[in-house]
């Protein structure tokens, strides 16, 4: 069974020019915690359950990818773990590395406007 998860809208890193791009890709990505004590690997971050409908923006979603072993159950993260959780390497100094899941999209908002259910 598929589980629901979400990510809300952020001006750095899911904002609404990131919700397009997984809208098309229906791919979720995730960089390197800012979080000084959390280390340097790449994870895709998210929460538990439904998008809030009165989140100001963001993207729900569905996947069969189980999160990282350990993680806590209401924000569940997914680190680099072939095949399901697969890995894009930095192409230059400013494109930090980053992980990615495949994702069924199944609403979506973006800032300040109307949730689109799919």
């Amino acid at each position: 069974m598929l589980k629901v998860y979400h990510r809300l809208w952020s001006e750095e890193s899911q904002n609404d020019e990131v919700l397009r791009k997984q809208i098309e890709s229906r791919q979720i990505w995730g960089h390197p915690r800012r979080n000084i004590h959390s280390g340097g690997d790449p994870c895709v971050k998210a929460f538990a359950g439904e998008l809030p409908p009165e989140a100001k923006g963001g993207v729900e979603f569905k996947t069969d990818i189980p999160p990282r072993l350990g993680c806590h159950p209401d924000i569940p993260d997914w680190v680099y773990d072939p095949p399901d959780v697969d890995y894009c390497p930095g192409k230059n100094k400013d494109d930090c590395d980053c992980v990615f899941i495949e994702v069924t999209i199944t609403k979506y908002k973006y800032s300040d406007q109307e949730m689109v259910a799919l």
